[in-house]
Order: structure tokens, then sequence, then C-alpha cells
């Protein structure tokens, strides 16, 4: 809360390496692509029936594993699938008297919604957010929405 009284949340912004798909489908031994900010000398590329594309011998190998979910771009892909953030900061940003948060994460009894109010006293939140499983909607400068999903 603010001294004005206003709630706000504090969040870490993440962001991940994007790749034309063209881009990928030319990559070849001896090229140069950027991961992690860092230039990293391709060695080799194979891609599987799935359409996995594993450089330099994929990630169980010391390389990287790339996917794609929309046919347009690939993103490095962790174990379970799922996409490889990098953290770019933080920022405050005030919260909408509006905001409502969906916490998904309990498959037997379902979504709960919370509200700004709820963040204020010890209403069951559990704190345990990532960017592989929440995110947030910022609208005219406000934050008026928050979903947390369930990630095995």
């Amino acid at each position: 809360v603010d001294d004005a009284g206003a709630l706000q949340m504090k969040v870490k912004v993440y962001d991940y390496d994007k790749y034309d798909i063209v881009d990928i489908a030319e990559l070849a031994e001896g090229d140069v692509i950027v991961m992690h900010g860092e230039e990293v000398e391709v060695t080799s590329v194979e891609t599987t029936e799935g359409g996995l594309v594993m450089i330099n011998g994929g990630m169980e190998n010391g390389g990287f594993d790339l996917f794609s979910a929309d046919e347009n771009v690939y993103y490095e892909s962790g174990f379970n699938d799922v996409k490889t953030y990098n953290e770019v900061g933080e920022i405050t940003i005030p919260v909408s008297t509006e905001f409502e948060f969906t916490d998904s994460c309990d498959l037997e009894n379902g979504p709960v919604v919370y509200y700004p109010g709820d963040f204020l006293v010890d209403s069951g939140i559990e704190y345990d957010f990532n960017p592989n499983n929440t995110s947030i909607v910022v609208e005219g400068g406000l934050v008026i929405a928050m979903s947390h999903i369930f990630m095995p």
C-alpha cells in the first residue's frame, strides 16, 4: 500500500527469447545464434518428428531445445516443455480497485477468486508465483487481473 492508501504490486518482469521459424529452419552448423543475450556457435542442429529443434545436442547434452507452439516463433523449451524465461527487471504498478486474482492451482476444488483486500489479510493465498504459472494483465497503467495456474 502506498502513502495514499492505494494498493500497489511489485512484480518481476520476465520475457523469453523468440526465434523466427524461417531463421531456425535455415540454421546450420557454423552459424551463430544469440541465446540469453550471448552468442553461441552452432555445432549441430537436429529436428525431431515432434518439431523440437535440438541445438548443440539439445538441453540434455548441454545445448538448447527450441519449440514452437504457434508455427511462427520458436522459444527455448526447458524440462516439462515450459518456456525458459529471463528476468528483465522489477516494477511497481498500481492495482485497480476492480482487480481480480484467479488462483486455479487446486485441481480438486477448482479456481478461487481473490480481491485487492485479500492481499492485506491472511486469506490463504499461496505465494509460489513464477513466470511459468503466473501472469498479470495491465490496462491503463493499472493491474486489473492476475492468474495463477497449476504447473506440475
